[in-house]
Formats: structure tokens, C-alpha cells, sequence
């Protein structure tokens, strides 16, 4: 039994979520584990689960993460620093974007982190969140914040955020 999704979607001020089209890029996740020490009898570090920025990519079939939903991906030179960012756009559902499969790590506490922005021109700009998606038989799925961030324009935001994955859920997967 286990965890699933990790996904990344825009919502409004009033976080009823939004279809705007958004940039992601720089994520990276770590999974908090035990390891043998020769010095300590026991103890803890993290180990790197996933880390995508999208540079070294040629086309969209190379990305790590897969379609929530059904919007458009596009590799874009607009990402972080001037490098590539994946683009979501045409998301006709506010919940419509990227996601990872994060079902490995059920059970176990992970570290977030990832870049976002928008193309929302506003003086309040846009909330751009990442959430994790956990479902069990028979039960309604839950969903947990991981990171959240306020992003004006194309200037990125950072959303970071650790969480412990409940040993007991099936699927796991970061949206």
C-alpha cells in the first residue's frame, strides 16, 4: 500500500483554481531515508528521488513527469536563468497539468522543491501550488499542499515543502 501523484496547478485568490498556462522548472525531490554509518550506528540523509530542469531535453517524450489531464507541453527557453522550463498550457480543467509518480515513496518523508510562473499579468498575480494526491480502496482521496507561492508574471517562484507519506495509502502522485 503506498502514495501516487505529484501535481503542479494555478488557483486563484480565492483558490478556486484557474486554467492559466504555467512554467515549470529546477524540481527536485528527496526521499529522507536510514543509512548505515560507520560513525553512528544509525542514521538519516537524503537521497535524491527525482531532479528534472529540463535543459538537456530535445522533446517532450524525454520529461520524467507525465499529463494530468490532457493540456499541451512545450519546452520553452524561458525557464530559470534563461534556460529551458516546461510550459503547460490548454488546460481546460483547473486541475489539468504535470504530474509524478511518486508511489516509491510511500511510507517515507520527502523534500520539495520546484520553480513556477505564470504568464498572468496582474498587480496580485497568480497562486501556483504543487499537491500530493493520495487514494486508498474505498476511501475518498486525500490531497496534501506541498508548496504554494504567489507568482506575478513570468518571474519564477519557488515552492519547497517536505511531507511524510502515510505507510497505508496505494497510490501516491505529485500534481
Amino acid at each position: 500500500e503506498g502514495a501516487k501523484e505529484l501535481y503542479f496547478v494555478t488557483v486563484g485568490k480565492d483558490n478556486a483554481g484557474t486554467k492559466d498556462d504555467f512554467y515549470l522548472d529546477d524540481v527536485t525531490i528527496q526521499v529522507l531515508e536510514d543509512a548505515q554509518s560507520p560513525d553512528v550506528e544509525m542514521s538519516t540523509k537524503n537521497v535524491v528521488f527525482l531532479q528534472e530542469n529540463f535543459n538537456d531535453y530535445k522533446g517532450i517524450d524525454e520529461i520524467k513527469g507525465k499529463y494530468c489531464g490532457n493540456p499541451k507541453f512545450d519546452l520553452v527557453d524561458n525557464g530559470v536563468d534563461s534556460t529551458k522550463a516546461l510550459q503547460v498550457s490548454n488546460r481546460t480543467q483547473n486541475y489539468f497539468g504535470y504530474e509524478y509518480d511518486v508511489s516509491a515513496c510511500i511510507g517515507k518523508k520527502i523534500d520539495f522543491s520546484a520553480k513556477m510562473a505564470t504568464e498572468v499579468e496582474s498587480a496580485t498575480g497568480s497562486v501556483v501550488k504543487a499537491t500530493l494526491k493520495m487514494t486508498k480502496t474505498g476511501e475518498t482521496d486525500a490531497y496534501e499542499t506541498l508548496g504554494s507561492a504567489t507568482a506575478v508574471g513570468t518571474e519564477f517562484v519557488t515552492l519547497t515543502g517536505s511531507y511524510e507519506i502515510p505507510a497505508d495509502v496505494e497510490t501516491a502522485v505529485i500534481y
